[in-house]
């Protein structure tokens, strides 16, 4: 995938825009920006950061600052946006944490 591409996202389920490509221990990730949602969303970011930790769950407010995930710095992200992907859970725990946690 190239930067400044057009792509389908099976995670997302819509197509979007790839803005920014770097391959991290073998795993190509992603920047897209998603049009119907007009965000910009990190593909595989948050999964990796939870197979970096130990254990595999993790409040999602800290993974974004997580140094696993150095040297991305990341915007706060919607739990709705890594709601679609298969490989992650999203709950919340107490009245306004949100955790997530591999599957």
């Amino acid at each position: 995938m190239n930067a400044d591409a057009w792509a389908w996202s099976d995670q997302h389920g819509e197509a979007c825009r790839v803005l920014q490509t770097e391959t991290l221990w073998g795993e190509t990730l992603c920047r897209v920006w998603l049009p119907s949602r007009g965000a910009i969303a990190y593909v595989r970011l948050v999964e990796a950061a939870l197979h970096a930790g130990s254990p595999p769950f993790a409040p999602l407010r800290s993974l974004m600052s997580s140094p696993a995930l150095f040297p991305f710095a990341l915007e706060p992200v919607s739990p709705r946006l890594l709601a679609h992907n298969p490989r992650l859970e999203i709950y919340r725990q107490g009245l306004d944490e949100d955790m997530v946690a591999l599957r």
